[in-house]
């Protein structure tokens, strides 16, 4: 085979094993760790995991899921 079939295989498995790993979650409440204000916002959680912004501050923050409830840290500790 080709070197070039293959790397394009391997990127193409990648890709597939990405897009099965997103959760959309929409209308989700998050507290924002830095201004303390409560909005709502919908996310793409990777094996639960994501980066927003805050509409109220504009700093960014990390979310975790953790089994039924959304967890807010800042970015830059």
């Amino acid at each position: 085979m080709s070197p070039l079939i293959i790397v394009l295989v391997l990127i193409l498995g990648i890709i597939i094993a990405v897009v099965m790993a997103i959760n959309y979650s929409a209308n989700q409440h998050i507290k924002c760790p830095y201004c303390e204000i409560e909005f709502m916002t919908d996310l793409l959680l990777l094996k639960g995991n994501t980066i927003s912004q805050c509409p109220f501050c504009h700093k960014w923050i990390t979310v975790r899921k953790l089994q039924d409830r959304l967890i807010a840290k800042k970015l830059f500790a």
